[in-house]
């Protein structure tokens, strides 16, 4: 009676470490199918971050450029013409680059 109990026991053991085992190797292949699929986007957006010249905001003009600025936003503010529930007229925005240049935008709709 005792080792047909301790048979039961071990072929539960054994099953549940054959289901950990099973849930443990679909994770490590769903996890290498992810990185593949995502590797070469990352790789390829950090080469293009790479070869972008940095630019920061004191050295912007007003002339069109397709430069990209990396930028904190400080401070967010929408106004709405003080009448609750109405349209946003424009988005206000207080925004610093890693030299610090602070720079003030509003986009009015």
């Amino acid at each position: 009676m005792i080792q047909q109990a301790m048979s039961v026991f071990y072929l539960l053991i054994y099953t549940h470490a054959l289901r950990l085992l099973w849930f443990t190797l679909k994770f490590l292949y769903i996890l290498s199918v992810f990185t593949m699929l995502v590797f070469p986007y990352l790789q390829e957006h950090m080469t293009q971050q790479a070869s972008t010249p940095r630019v920061y905001l004191a050295d912007l003009t007003i002339q069109p450029t397709k430069v990209a600025v990396c930028v904190r936003v400080m401070r967010k503010w929408s106004f709405n013409g003080n009448e609750p529930g109405a349209a946003i007229r424009y988005i206000g925005l207080v925004l610093a680059d890693e030299k610090v240049h602070y720079y003030s935008y509003t986009y009015r709709f």
